[in-house]
């Protein structure tokens, strides 16, 4: 990307196996039930624009310690069978 925009960037050598986390970030898309205190619903529907889904860990309210792998999974089929529902 940086070489297309032209840019110049100013980095340290980066290697990839040095680079270990177990990181998931989460929030920003808060799901909820009331568009004052939320931006989704539990399907990740946005409060404000009725045809637009998010769907990932941006939507938790809160975060845990385990890996949000499963839960994100369930949500996503949640969100696809309510899209199919609503598109019929």
């Amino acid at each position: 990307i940086f070489r297309a925009m032209d840019a110049e960037v100013e980095h340290e050598e980066f290697n990839v196996k040095d680079w270990v986390t177990a990181a998931h970030p989460m929030g920003t898309c808060r799901m909820g039930t009331d568009k004052t205190n939320s931006v989704v619903d539990k399907f990740g529907r946005c409060h404000n624009h009725r045809n637009l889904f998010i769907v990932g860990a941006s939507v938790f309210p809160t975060g845990a310690a385990s890996n949000p792998v499963l839960t994100l999974s369930a949500l996503t089929l949640m969100t696809v069978d309510e899209i199919k529902k609503k598109k019929s």
